[in-house]
């Protein structure tokens, strides 16, 4: 309450008609940010209440500010955790497997498509989401917040299809396990470097 009890006595002593004035302007300030227009003795009295009102707002817009700053600190520190769980997540990566076991294991994963959309696609597919920067220690498929790879192949097809209507890479005829045999040898070969017939790539 910003009128105290004092405050209220000393107002029950004014005349009847500028105790209401006084209160009526109390009311418009408080409530409606009205200037009061006084005189005479109500102007005295609301001389030495207007500070008490001032105070009040000032502390409420204070304390506004101070939520806001809580909220922006609340959102830098979730900022903050989010960033120290990616940084966690490339350790967890990193730690016990190599970058040429990491881009083997899409592969491997990729080849359980290779009836649906051939070898052709796969290799194109699997280049690029192997891909590493010069000072980066994640492969392109690794730095993605998500990568289910079924819909990543769909939308890969999808994409090059609008790019050329020729282009297809589904396959006509069946593939004998001879050929899936090779196909596998020759393309985790390629990926890591060496020429299974012999010598380094």
């Amino acid at each position: 309450m910003i009128i105290s009890q004092e405050d209220y006595i000393a107002i029950s002593y004014l005349p009847q008609n500028e105790r209401i004035t006084l209160i009526s302007a109390i009311f418009d300030y408080e409530f409606g940010a009205v200037e009061p227009e006084l005189n005479g003795t109500a102007l005295a009295f609301w001389l030495i209440l207007k500070p008490k009102f001032e105070l009040k707002k000032k502390r409420i817009a204070n304390g506004r500010k101070g939520g806001e700053t809580s909220k922006n600190k609340q959102k830098t520190s979730q900022k903050q955790d989010i960033k120290d769980v990616e940084v966690k997540q490339i350790k967890s990566k990193t730690k016990t497997k190599t970058v040429e076991e990491r881009a083997k294991d899409l592969y491997d994963k990729c080849l359980e498509y290779f009836y649906e959309y051939g070898a052709e696609m796969l290799r194109e597919f699997y280049d690029y989401w192997t891909e590493i920067g010069d000072n980066q220690i994640l492969m392109r498929f690794e730095r993605e917040k998500t990568f289910e790879l079924s819909k990543r192949l769909a939308r890969w097809k999808s994409n090059n299809i609008n790019k050329s209507k020729s282009i297809t890479y589904e396959r006509k005829q069946p593939i004998s396990d001879e050929e899936l045999s090779r196909a596998i040898a020759t393309g985790y070969a390629n990926a890591i470097g060496v020429n299974i017939h012999g010598g380094s790539g």
